[in-house]
């Protein structure tokens, strides 16, 4: 059985603007220059989603490249699916859900979602509750 071997396209937010690229070009500018067929493509962002032309773009880019690609999800404060606080697991949810929705529907061969980059509530309840804070949080049920 042969292996894949692929790259990733790194976080484009050290070092270059992620407002200049899109999925498509993340796809094409390091498989293509550098002679891979499979490329993980690191999101910054939902809304790179609603680029326009963004179906189009990556299909063009996985047929004429014979490329194919799988999907880093978004990595920052408010990604944890592990989270107690209601309005972060709302969101958290929220962003899961469209990730993986648009990943099969561009054909991503697979998602990559880091479960948690959090700390834990207990860690900053102390300080929540000095300053005046209340979050609701969320339980299994």
């Amino acid at each position: 059985m042969p292996y894949n071997v692929g790259i990733s396209t790194g976080f484009w937010k050290i070092g270059r603007d992620p407002a200049l690229l899109g999925l498509a070009q993340k796809i094409a500018g390091i498989g293509a220059t550098g002679g891979i067929r499979f490329v993980q493509v690191d999101l910054e962002s939902i809304a790179e989603f609603y680029e326009p032309e963004i179906k189009s773009q990556i299909k063009q880019m996985k047929e004429k490249l014979n490329m194919y690609a799988g999907l880093h999800g978004e990595i920052g404060e408010l990604m944890a699916l592990d989270s107690a606080e209601k309005r972060i697991w709302d969101q958290t949810h929220l962003r899961l859900v469209q990730t993986v929705k648009f990943a099969a529907e561009l054909g991503f061969f697979y998602v990559n979602i880091h479960f948690s980059n959090k700390p834990l509530i207990s860690f900053t309840e102390a300080q929540h509750r000095t300053q005046g804070y209340f979050y609701p949080v969320v339980d299994p049920y």
